[in-house]
């Protein structure tokens, strides 16, 4: 038996979630919240938070691993004959 949810206005629930995502992902804040209040106004709030909860903590991860990539060499000192932070003023 397979379930078939669906917001107040018809769509579909999965491609609406992912719609939802994906604008929050590129940045398009207008379209998140469309689809973040379609949620809402179909009973699923509770989904809405867990949702952007889960998205905030994948994107905290991968821009934490994106800094430690760019930290890592500096923090390792200047390369050869280079000069260090410090020495610059």
């Amino acid at each position: 038996m397979s379930y078939h949810l669906n917001t107040k206005r018809g769509y579909p629930f999965p491609a609406v979630s992912s719609a939802m995502q994906k604008a929050i992902r590129r940045g398009d804040a207008k379209l998140a919240g469309h689809w973040a209040l379609e949620l809402w106004a179909s009973g699923f709030g509770h989904y809405v938070w867990r949702r952007l909860l889960t998205v905030s903590a994948e994107d905290s991860e991968a821009n934490e691993s994106a800094l430690r990539c760019a930290v890592r060499p500096a923090l390792r000192g200047p390369p050869a004959g280079g000069r260090r932070v410090e020495d610059i003023r």
